[in-house]
């Protein structure tokens, strides 16, 4: 009577033979790290910003998800507590090469293997985030791997491109993004001392914030202005939000779409009745 999809494509052409028996939910965020230890001209503030300029959010949206995902506007879900807005992205790849050429690199000079896993959806972000560099004149090759199969670079921190997940609910994102920089963590994603001392002394002056919180609240205001941090300096780059999928059958009536729990969602067949 119900299914909740995965498939984007299958969905889309559900959604071409009957539109009212069809809705879109919003889930996790999926930002992106650059890797400032593979690709060492990210360590250099304008090359980080030049990137977010090359990456037309809108067709990234289209490439990996059909046009159903949602631009995000901060690396947390819409929604999450600890959700601060970023500055506006703006896709400009003429004024990303002039940025870049004001710090003396030519595209070309920045080269890297993408390393794609996970399922199709993230082949498919990964991909279209790695084409628009490419035809930018970055210069982009790819390795593919198996979700999380062991001894990868994915799983040996020696990537280039990582996109994650930001839940809703933020409690196991929030870990997960110390888990990120904190120093004698196995698997460091985040290289402070690659970015210069001032980033490095106010991101781990937030940590220090945070791990010595005295409520709830005072935690969330740090995590938030470390985010604003992460986010303004170009370290992590907001990007699409994918979508949960779901087609009902046209016989029933009173149909609702119920988030259960704090970050998975399902039907509510309850309210469900047959026309």
């Amino acid at each position: 009577d119900s299914a909740v999809f995965s498939d984007y494509a299958l969905f889309d052409s559900i959604v071409d033979s009957s539109p009212e028996e069809s809705k879109t939910e919003y889930c996790d965020a999926k930002p992106v790290i650059l890797n400032a230890a593979i690709i060492e001209q990210v360590s250099i503030p304008e090359v980080r910003k030049a990137i977010s300029m090359l990456i037309d959010l809108e067709r990234l949206n289209e490439e990996a998800y059909y046009g159903y995902g949602r631009v995000e506007k901060s690396i947390w879900a819409e929604g999450c507590c600890v959700y601060v807005e970023a500055e506006p992205r703006v896709y400009d790849p003429q004024g990303a090469l002039e940025l870049l050429s004001s710090v003396g690199i030519a595209p070309e000079d920045i080269a890297f293997t993408q390393h794609v896993f996970g399922n199709e959806d993230e082949w498919r972000r990964l991909e279209s985030i790695g084409r628009q560099l490419a035809e930018a004149g970055i210069c982009v090759e790819y390795e593919y791997y198996e979700r999380y199969a062991p001894s990868t670079p994915i799983m040996t921190g020696e990537w280039a491109m990582y996109t994650f997940n930001n839940t809703v609910s933020g409690c196991r994102s929030i870990q997960n993004l110390f888990s990120y920089f904190i120093p004698d963590n196995s698997l460091i994603t985040i290289h402070l001392d690659l970015y210069g001392e001032d980033i490095q002394s106010a991101v781990m002056a937030e940590y220090e914030l945070i791990e010595n919180a005295s409520d709830w609240d005072e935690l969330i205001e740090h995590v938030k202005e470390l985010t604003r941090i992460l986010q303004d300096e170009y370290i992590i780059h907001p990007t699409v939000q994918g979508a949960k999928l779901v087609v009902r059958s046209g016989e029933y009536d009173n149909y609702e779409f119920k988030r259960v729990g704090t970050e998975s969602y399902a039907l509510e067949f309850a309210k469900l009745k047959r026309k």
